[in-house]
Parts: C-alpha cells; structure tokens; sequence
C-alpha cells in the first residue's frame, strides 16, 4: 500500500486498507483536505498499530488492528522523496522450523507430562486399593486369630478349673464323707430314741444332721457351679468379698485339716464388674499354691485381705511360706513355668489367672515379703449403688 505525505494511505490491494490514516491528522491538514477536496468525501479512518519489535528505521514489527482483526505484520516502509510517498510492504511474519520444532517440542512434553500424571494417579489409585484390600484382609486375620486365641484362652481356663477340681476331689471327698459317717450314727439313734417314744429327744438330734445336708448340699452346688464353663466376656456386678467367701467354701476342708490360721480382712461390700466363676477360680488358684507354700511350715498363717485403694478394689493373698526365688519372679506367670515337683502341677494356674485379671482390666502382681509371698491384684471399684 502507498501513503501520501499526511500519511493517508491512498493505494491498497486490499479495499479495506484504503483511507486509512496512518499517523494521526492535524487540524490545519484536516481543513485542508476539506478544502481541496483531495479525497473528495470519502471518510478516512485511523489504522491502530503498535510497534512489538524494532529491526531498524523503516522496518519492524507491529500488531495492526486492520480489517480482519488484529494481526502481527512485518511491515516495512520505502519512501519516496521525489513524490513525497511511502510504499508499505505488511506480511505476516513467517514461522520458522525451529519455532514448529519448539512448539511440537512442546506440545510433546505437554502431552508426556499428562500422560506421567495420568500414570502416577493411576498408580496411587491401584496403591490406595491395594493397601484397603490388605488391610481388610488384615483385620479379618486378626479376628479370626483373636476368636481362635479365645476360644483356647476359654479351653484353657476351663481346664486348669478342672484340674483343680480334680486336685480338691480327695480332701472334699473326706469332706463328704465324714458327715455321712455321723449321720449314719446319728439316724440309728434317732430310730432308738423312736423305738423308746422319747419323741422329742429324737426332733433335738435330727437337728445336726439337717445341718450337715444343708452343708453337703451347699458344697455340692457350688462345686456344680465351679465347674460350669462361663460366657467369655461376661460382665455382672458382683460383691469381691462374695467370692472370697464361696472359694474358702471350697478350700475349708483344706484349710481345717492342714489347721491353717486364716486371717481376713474384706471391705463389705466391695462391688466390681467381671465374672464371678472366673474371678473365684483366680482366687482358688493363689490359696492353693499360697498353702502348697507353707506345707513345710509348722505354723501356717493366711492372710486374706479387701482394700480401697484409688478408686480401685485390691485382692492380696498373703502367705509365711517358702517365698519365690528372685530368679523366678519375673516368669512366674509365663505358661508351663512352674517350681513344683513333676506331676504336681502343669504349670498353667498363674498363668490363666493372669489372663483372666488381665482380660477384666486389672492385673495380678507378685512379690516376696519378710515372711513368705503376696499375690495381689486389682479391679477398678464399681460405685453405683447395690
């Protein structure tokens, strides 16, 4: 295109390129136009350009709001002294093969850069699901190996009750035994004193032997009751010293004919939850291996004892026996550890009580003192009212 000294551009291949004003128009040049009617009336409108890059005086880069839009143009200008023109050469700037290459460059590490993503999501994706899977399988092992460890936990509790059941077996048989020797006795009086018509002399001396049947039966249904195996996980409301009374229940034939002093001192009353059965097996436990210990002793003392101690009941059994070998505090509740003589004893009492303190929250303890032994433990104090 060619424009005139004013800067109207006058000449265009292109129609919409023609009388447009290059360079802002001064008043004085306007009026003159105006008056000699130089482009009769046609209306010239400015062509907005803005110079991006600079390649020397007449040459340069520019972005040019033409009639198609906004476009880059190399534009270059050739001017024309002897007719007081210009000759303007606009074309696009042509891409070079190093641009394509930059651009595809590019767009590739564009695309690669997606593509990595893509993979790394997927892959923390197949991770996450991996993981939720193993551990899904993990809780379900551990469940299945915690229902087969209670399941043995209960077999075995239940076993150590019947060994010691079966080692009680010899000294309640004498228990039983004797009461039913002096009631054949006593019965053979009663039909004398029958036979004679001394009717009430015979009421009098059937009275002991009620009370012997009444002792009998109580022994006999506790022994019932020990010897039941109770639902894991039971939890009731039960008096401590209740169960200090029904295991010396049991242990009393023992405890007469070894002439053990018995000392006790129970808060009454002292309420916990837990399992009665089991609690009075713990129980058991430690007075039997408490008076295995002072089997030697000429004189035997017990001492059985309830406290209050923060908020919590505390059970000890305290003995003057033999004590524990300092070597051996630290396994005696480990399963199969035992220190009495082979086919005394498998070893496993302590420890099932262990589990069975443990597994109502509590925990049983050992030591020696100046005189023998302490097993104690401890159960957190229920306050509600009975």
């Amino acid at each position: 295109m060619v424009s005139d000294e004013k800067g109207i551009v006058f000449i265009a291949n292109q129609s919409g390129w023609r009388y447009r004003e290059l360079l802002p128009i001064s008043v004085e040049d306007r009026a003159d136009l105006l008056r000699t009617r130089q482009y009769d009336k046609k209306v010239l409108s400015p062509l907005r350009s803005r110079v991006m890059d600079s390649f020397g005086e007449n040459s340069h880069l520019s972005r040019v709001e033409g009639p198609d839009g906004t476009t880059d143009y190399l534009w270059q200008s050739l001017p024309l002294p002897d007719e007081n023109w210009t000759l303007h050469l606009l074309r696009k700037p042509p891409t070079s093969s190093e641009d394509i290459r930059n651009a595809g460059l590019a767009a590739a590490g564009i695309w690669l850069a997606l593509i990595f993503l893509a993979l790394f999501l997927y892959q923390r994706w197949r991770l996450a699901r991996l993981r939720e899977r193993n551990r899904d399988e993990l809780e379900r092992l551990v469940q299945e190996r915690t229902r087969d460890l209670q399941t043995a936990q209960d077999g075995l509790v239940q076993s150590a009750k019947l060994a010691a059941l079966g080692q009680m077996s010899a000294a309640l048989a004498h228990e039983i035994n004797q009461p039913l020797t002096a009631q054949r006795m006593q019965l053979a009086t009663v039909r004398l004193l029958l036979d004679q018509g001394r009717i009430d002399e015979a009421c009098k001396a059937l009275v002991p032997v009620d009370q012997q049947l009444t002792r009998m039966a109580a022994l006999t249904s506790h022994l019932k009751t020990f010897a039941r195996k109770s639902p894991s996980g039971l939890r009731e409301r039960l008096d401590l010293a209740t169960v200090v009374d029904q295991a010396l229940l049991l242990l009393d034939p023992r405890l007469r004919e070894e002439h053990i002093d018995c000392v006790l001192h129970l808060s009454r009353p002292a309420w916990v939850r837990g399992d009665a059965i089991r609690l009075e097996q713990v129980l058991i436990n430690l007075l039997r291996n408490a008076l295995d210990a002072m089997r030697e002793r000429p004189s035997r003392r017990l001492e059985v004892r309830i406290d209050a101690i923060d908020k919590q009941w505390r059970l000890s059994v305290k003995d003057n026996g033999t004590g524990i070998a300092e070597e051996n505090l630290a396994s005696i509740f480990d399963p199969f550890f035992t220190t009495k003589p082979v086919g005394d004893g498998l070893g496993l009492g302590l420890a099932v009580s262990y589990a069975i303190i443990h597994e109502l929250g509590g925990q049983l303890t050992a030591q020696n003192h100046a005189e023998g032994a302490v097993f104690w433990f401890s159960l957190p104090n229920d306050f509600l009212e009975a």
